[in-house]
C-alpha cells in the first residue's frame, strides 16, 4: 500500500470519526401548534374571481358552495399577485407587515368569516445551526396553501370539517439558521371553517467548544502518526 492511499484512509477515518462524534443526533421538537402566536391578515375578503373559468376559481370556488365543493390538490400554488392586501408577504415579509393590513403576533382562531380568505404568517428561530426534517399536518375547512420562507410547499381543498391530520404527513423541507417564515393562506367557499396545525422539525445540534477541540487535536495526531508510519516502512 502507497503513502498516499495510507494518507487517504487515515483522513477519511478522521473525517468520519469527527462527524460521528462531534454531532449528536437531532432533536425533535414542535415548532408550531394551534397554540402559536403568528401575524394575521384576515382583510382579504373572498379570492373567488367572479368567473368560474378563471384559473383561480380552482382554488377559491364561488361562495356558498355555489361552484361546487371538490376535492383537489394543487402542485403549484395560486397566483396571488394581484391581491394588494397580502404585500410582498412570501419575498419580503417584514415589510409586508408594515403595510396596515396584518395584525401584530396574536393567537390564531381555528374559525374566520365564512366565504372568505385568511393569511398567517409564522415566525421560527431556527437558531444558530438551523432545522430540518419539517413535517407538517393540517386540517382545514376548507381550503389550505403552505410555503416555507417564500417557497410553495403544500395546497389542498375539500369538503367537510377540519379533521386532526386530515392533510399529513407534509414534508416541508428545512430551515436555515436565524429568522424564517411559515407562510399559510386559509380558504373557506360557504357552509363553516376550522383549522388545525402541527409543525415539527429536528434541531441541527451544536457541538461543545471542548469535544470540537479534543477531536481536532486527535485527528491531526491520527493523520500525523499514519504519515509517520509510511515513511519509516518500505513500500
Amino acid at each position: 500500500m502507497t503513502s498516499r492511499i495510507r494518507w487517504a484512509i487515515a483522513a477519511s477515518g478522521a473525517a468520519l470519526a469527527w462527524s460521528a462524534l462531534a454531532v449528536p443526533g437531532a432533536q425533535a421538537a414542535q415548532l408550531i401548534n394551534n397554540g402559536s402566536q403568528g401575524y394575521y391578515n384576515s382583510g382579504l375578503g373572498d379570492l373567488y374571481p367572479g368567473n368560474p373559468g378563471d384559473p383561480l376559481a380552482a382554488y377559491f370556488p364561488g361562495p356558498n358552495v355555489s361552484t361546487g365543493d371538490p376535492t383537489a390538490t394543487f402542485a403549484v400554488a395560486p397566483d396571488l399577485s394581484g391581491v394588494a392586501a397580502l404585500g410582498n408577504w412570501l419575498s419580503d415579509p417584514v415589510t409586508a407587515l408594515t403595510n396596515g393590513v396584518w395584525s401584530g403576533l396574536q393567537s390564531i382562531s381555528a374559525n374566520w368569516a365564512v366565504n372568505s380568505e385568511t393569511a398567517i404568517i409564522y415566525e421560527i428561530d431556527g437558531g444558530p445551526k438551523g432545522i430540518d426534517n419539517l413535517i407538517g399536518s393540517f386540517g382545514v375547512d376548507n381550503g389550505i396553501f403552505v410555503w416555507v420562507n417564500g417557497v410553495y410547499k403544500f395546497g389542498a381543498t375539500a369538503a367537510g370539517g377540519a379533521p386532526v391530520g386530515e392533510y399529513a404527513p407534509i414534508a416541508l423541507g428545512s430551515l436555515g439558521a436565524g429568522k424564517n417564515y411559515i407562510q399559510i393562506l386559509r380558504a373557506d367557499h360557504g357552509g363553516g371553517t376550522g383549522y388545525d396545525v402541527s409543525i415539527t422539525g429536528d434541531l441541527r445540534p451544536v457541538p461543545e467548544p471542548g469535544t470540537l477541540g479534543a477531536l481536532a487535536v486527535a485527528g491531526s495526531l491520527g493523520l500525523l502518526a499514519s504519515k509517520k508510519r509510511s515513511a519509516d516502512r518500505p513500500i
